[in-house]
């Protein structure tokens, strides 16, 4: 491919919601070697990713769509020199005249991970919860009481909805499990006693998962007598 003298202009557009911000700027282009090579700085919120798009728009509005590209396309998160490579004669045998360079970003909702330390308010009861947050996820925790902890656990496990970027309420349930009966010439027996209700909601902090909310370990099932608390690390 004989490539002439290409100017290529960046030209951005920005799709996003109102509630976020997020700002493509710096950008950058140049061809070596039948290859176009497109940086860009990307300002956005901490812990949100985008997938971008990149298109060529001729003086006469005729599109080329890359195909044969690699770089920061997908998953992007904020920062300085983001590159995007085009193999230009994989996929077309000319690339010639004036050209725009359209770069769009579309917000995507980060799936995130959490593992927290779980405590109830008169802190007699702690454990470890696992949570995936991605626009829809789900937890599973595990607890027990301080004093007896060689005595049983409490699982649970639900559903997770983001609301918005940082918040999102949680529901689930489980069973107070592993409650071990030492039972005359057979040792120990595992026995399901109780039913657990789990509702709460989160709120993410930068890199920390925060939550409060409510669960009925006692055996009266008697509706939400706990407030429980939480801190959890992002990753």
């Amino acid at each position: 491919m004989q490539v002439r003298k290409i100017h290529l202009y960046a030209f951005l557009l920005c799709l996003g919601t109102h509630a976020y911000s997020q700002v493509i700027n710096n950008v950058n282009y140049k061809v070596v070697d039948e290859k176009v090579f497109v940086t860009y700085d990307l300002v956005s919120e901490s812990h949100t990713r985008y997938n971008i798009t990149l298109k060529f728009v001729d003086e006469k509005g005729d599109v080329i769509i890359p195909k044969t590209i690699k770089g920061d396309l997908t998953n992007v998160t904020g920062g300085t020199q983001k590159e995007i490579i085009w193999y230009v004669t994989n996929d077309i045998k000319d690339f010639e005249g004036k050209y725009k360079a359209v770069l769009t970003i579309v917000k995507k909702i980060q799936s995130r991970h959490s593992l927290f330390y779980d405590a109830d308010v008169p802190l007699t009861f702690a454990g470890i919860r696992y949570t995936y947050l991605g626009k829809f996820g789900g937890y599973v925790s595990v607890s027990t009481d301080f004093g007896a902890i060689d005595e049983f656990l409490i699982c649970t496990a639900g559903l997770t909805m983001r609301i918005a970027d940082k918040f999102y309420p949680y529901i689930g349930g489980g069973l107070e499990v592993f409650y071990f009966e030492p039972v005359p010439e057979a040792g120990f027996v595992i026995n399901i006693k109780n039913m657990v209700i789990d509702l709460g909601f989160g709120m993410i902090i930068h890199y920390y998962d925060a939550t409060y909310g409510f669960n009925n370990y006692n055996e009266e099932l008697e509706l939400l007598p706990f407030g429980k608390v939480g801190i959890g690390f992002i990753f």
